[in-house]
Formats: C-alpha cells, structure tokens, sequence
C-alpha cells in the first residue's frame, strides 16, 4: 500500500487558496486497486490544474471523492471544473442551508434572491449551492460530520460534529438578527457623513492605499510567541476535518479551521481511541495563519511532515512565522508551495522531472507582531 498527495499552487500576492488531489492503494497496480480523491479545488484555474494532473499522473479520469471542506471560494470555485471534467463518483461537502432556515430561506426556486447579504459571502454561498445542485441526478452526495468513514474506513471525518456545525451556522451571515438590527437603527439612526476632507498619511494606511511593511519582532527557540487567542470566522471552523490511514500512516487535512474547531476534533478523536500525536503528515490549516494555530492544539496534534499551501513569496501574511517556527520547534519538517506544486509520497512510482523533498522552510529570528 501507498499514497500520493499533491498540493497545487492556488492564487497570487496575498490570496491564497486549497486545491489538494490525493491517491491511495496499490499504486503499482491497476486502478481498481487504487482510491482517488480531491479535497477543495481552489480557483478555476487551479480546478482545471487538478484535472490535469490527475489525467495525466494518476491516469485516470474517475474521481472516488471529492471533498469541499468548506465554502468559501478559494476552497470551492475549482471544483466545478472537477465535477464537470472528472466522473465523480461521490461530491462530499456540507450543505448549509439544509440546516438553516436563515440560510435556506436566501433561495427561492432554485435561484438566489437578492439580499443586502455582504457581496464575497454571497458569492460564496452561490458557489456551494452551485455545486450541489450540479451534482444532484448525477453524483451521490454525502455529509461530513464526525464518525462519518468510507467503505474500507481508511478515511474518517474527525469534525465538526453535527451539533457543532449546527451551532456555528447563525454566525455564518454576520449579521445581527433582523428584529435586533431595526431596533438598534430605531434608538441609535446613523450619523450624517463627514464633510469632504484631504487624506492625510494616517488615512492612507488605514484604509490600504499605502502599504506598511510588516513589523517583525525577535523570537528564540526557548521563548514561543505563538499563542492560543487566534480568532477563526464560524465558516472558517466549520471546516471537515479529515483523516487518511494508508498502512499505519496518518496523514490529516483540515481545511481552514481554527483552533476550537481543532481542538474539538481532537477530542473526538481521543473518545474513539485514535492519537493525533503521531501524524505521518500534516495539512496546515489556513495557510498557515497564525489564528488557526496554537500551543494547545500543537500539543495535541504532531506530525512529521507539514504542508502548507500558501500564494507565491510575495505573501507576506502566509505562512505565518511564527506557526512556521512552532513547527519546527516540535520537530515536524515544513514545506510550502509558494507558487509551486509539492508532492508527498510513500510506495509510489517515481515522477520523472519531479523534486522531492522540495526545499523545506526554515527557522526565523524575526517574525511578525
């Protein structure tokens, strides 16, 4: 038995995103041998890249599942492209509005209505309902919730629980209740606009006209500066968390979730007997924010080797180094995209043309305030 997992680069400058395409069997044998699957598929772009790859280097053009972790666009846009190009067998995504009224009352016969709803939340929203009602007649589609395993259980959904994903869905919208807001714009109506003024050097910064280099501070392997008080949106944490077992080998994948939604996950996890202590290999949660990470979770969930996917050098946000170096300090090898496709493999054919390991991360003496 072996695996692959192949981490597409997904956006530019400081936007990045998941395209992730992964296989697991006898990859010396046939097909029928063999499990293939993506998780999220980023942009179009990278979407297309992931049918590509997946022709081309696992030679086939079935797909066992695909998995949306979450819906945000830089995880979900992509796989539109899957499910149209690739024979899907399975489309395993969360399908919020089937548990929201809120949410669901924001279509109307298949269509969304318009709301004052933020415009990139929309869009989001859009986008995963898209993918549900593409697939439905054509693709089974599956929920992720925690214990939720395949036919040989080499993959399991460690989170959310259902009841955890039911309780961050209200705060999926942003917005206070209808009833709450009236009233608040009853008692406190907005002021008038300012007078016109002149933008002085403060304004500027503050509204990301001008650029402030990134403020960078000393740290030491004896003192950690990474911390616990990282704050991840509702979507972001009702990320599926993932777990793939290939002959003793843990590999975990956990979208964008932050550090409750990780914590949580480990504690499933430990009340089903299984260690996240020993980890093969590690997905980064988003990008490598240092919001989605902390000490606690990092003393719970260890791995050897972590990937993080991250846009092109010029990302000064992603990866953080401070999660960075918290990596390094528990001994976990780190390696990023930054623009390129890495790769990681056990018991698998050789790719000719192909790097591995690509060069990992190292440790930083300076890091971000």
């Amino acid at each position: 038995m072996g695996y692959e997992v192949d981490f597409l680069p997904v956006g530019s400058g400081e936007s990045s995103g998941d395209a992730i395409a992964f296989r697991y069997g006898n990859l010396f044998g046939p097909r029928s041998e063999q499990r293939v699957g993506v998780i999220d598929g980023g942009t179009l772009e990278s979407g297309q890249a992931l049918v590509d790859h997946i022709l081309g280097f696992y030679r086939t053009n079935v797909l066992d599942h695909a998995f949306l972790s979450h819906p945000d666009l830089d995880h979900a846009s992509g796989l539109r492209i899957v499910l149209e190009k690739l024979d899907v067998q399975q489309l395993v995504m969360h399908l919020p509005w089937a548990h929201s009224n809120a949410i669901g009352g924001l279509w109307k016969d298949g269509r969304f209505i318009q709301t004052k709803l933020d415009k990139r939340l929309r869009e989001t929203l859009e986008c995963a309902h898209e993918l549900e009602s593409f697939a439905t007649g054509r693709i089974r589609i599956h929920e992720p919730f925690a214990g939720t395993t395949n036919g040989d259980q080499s993959i399991l959904v460690l989170g959310p629980t259902q009841a955890y994903y039911e309780d961050l869905l209200p705060h999926f919208l942003d917005t206070p209740p209808p009833d709450l807001g009236k009233l608040l714009s009853t008692l406190y109506p907005p002021p008038p606009p300012p007078p016109p003024r002149s933008y002085g050097l403060l304004d500027m910064i503050a509204s990301g006209a001008l650029r402030v280099p990134l403020q960078l501070v000393d740290e030491d392997r004896a003192h950690e500066l990474l911390d616990d008080t990282g704050i991840t949106s509702a979507r972001n944490n009702s990320s599926m968390i993932l777990l793939l077992t290939v002959d003793g080998h843990k590999l975990l994948f956990t979208g964008d979730a932050g550090i409750q939604a990780l914590t949580l996950a480990a504690d499933f996890a430990l009340s089903i007997g299984v260690r996240l202590d020993d980890l093969e290999f590690l997905d980064v949660p988003h990008h490598g924010s240092r919001r989605n990470l902390g000490p606690s979770v990092l003393a719970r969930v260890k791995a050897r080797t972590a990937f993080i996917s991250a846009a092109g050098k010029t990302d000064t946000k992603h990866p953080s180094k401070r999660v960075v170096n918290a990596l390094l300090r528990r001994g976990t090898t780190v390696y990023a995209t930054q623009g390129n496709k890495v790769y990681y493999y056990l018991n698998a054919p050789r790719r000719p043309g192909w790097v591995y390991p690509p060069p990992s991360l190292t440790w930083s003496n300076r890091v971000e305030t």
